[in-house]
């Protein structure tokens, strides 16, 4: 239970690099999500975690496959390079 009613409050704009790197975030997120809708979805999570290094949409199954198969490394550094 809150004290007072929520209020609005302005925040400066944030430092030239972190917008950057936000924008740069949303068009990864963006792409991520059109490949994991256009592939099936045994496929989706790897394809958009190894095109763009957004890992949300790997199934836990996928994941520690990866895993146990010593490959988990490799969707950490494939979206990123």
């Amino acid at each position: 239970m809150a004290l007072t009613e929520p209020r609005p409050i302005a925040l400066d704009p944030p430092p030239w690099r972190l917008a950057l790197e936000m924008k740069v975030n949303m068009v990864r997120w963006d792409l991520a999500g059109r490949i994991a809708a256009k592939m099936g979805p045994s496929a989706a999570g790897l394809g958009a975690a190894m095109t763009t290094g957004q890992e949300a949409f790997i199934d836990p199954a996928t994941e520690d496959a990866l895993r146990d198969a010593g490959l988990a490394h490799i969707i950490s550094i494939s979206g990123l390079h």
